[in-house]
C-alpha cells in the first residue's frame, strides 16, 4: 500500500497528514496543480539512529543515481541529514546524466525543514521559504503542466 495526501482546490482529501508537507501541498494546489504526496520510500525513510544502515548504505537504495525524470533538489546549508557536501555529490551525479534535467540548490543560512517548519512571524524565514516554494512552483510549471 502506498500512502498519499492528495489535495485539490477547493476540495481537499486527507488520507495521511504530515502538517508541514500538507501546508506546502496546499500551497501548490492553490497555484492550480493537482497534488499527491506519496511515500516514495515505501516506509523506509533514512533513520540516523540505525547504526547498521548509515546514510551511504541507505542512499544505495534511495539516492539520485537511479533518477530518470527531471528533478530539483532544494537543500539547506545547515542540515545534518542532507549536508551541503552530500547535495554537491547529488549535483555531480545529476550533472553526469545529461539526459536528465536536474539540479541541486543549497539555500544559505537555513536549516533542514526550512520550507515547511518556519516561524510565520519571522519575515526572513518566510522570505527564504517563499523563495524555495517559487523554485518548486516553477519546476511544476515546467514539468507538470
Amino acid at each position: 500500500m502506498l500512502w498519499v495526501y492528495a489535495c485539490f482546490v477547493p476540495l481537499k482529501t486527507n488520507v495521511i497528514c504530515i502538517p508541514g508537507k500538507r501546508k506546502l501541498a496546499d500551497k501548490v494546489a492553490t497555484a492550480g496543480f493537482y497534488v499527491v504526496v506519496p511515500d516514495f520510500l515505501h516506509g523506509d525513510p533514512y533513520a540516523p539512529d540505525k547504526a547498521d544502515r548509515p546514510l551511504p548504505v541507505w542512499l544505495k537504495d534511495h539516492g539520485p543515481a537511479g533518477v530518470k525524470a527531471p528533478i530539483a533538489i532544494l537543500g539547506a546549508e545547515i542540515d545534518k541529514l542532507s549536508p551541503p557536501e552530500l547535495l554537491k555529490q547529488f549535483e555531480e551525479v545529476l550533472t553526469a546524466k545529461p539526459e536528465v534535467d536536474g539540479y541541486a540548490k543549497i539555500f544559505p543560512k537555513v536549516a533542514h525543514g526550512w520550507t515547511v517548519r518556519y516561524n510565520v512571524a519571522d519575515e526572513v524565514a518566510v522570505q527564504r521559504a517563499e523563495e524555495a516554494h517559487q523554485h518548486m512552483l516553477e519546476w511544476f510549471a515546467k514539468y507538470a503542466k
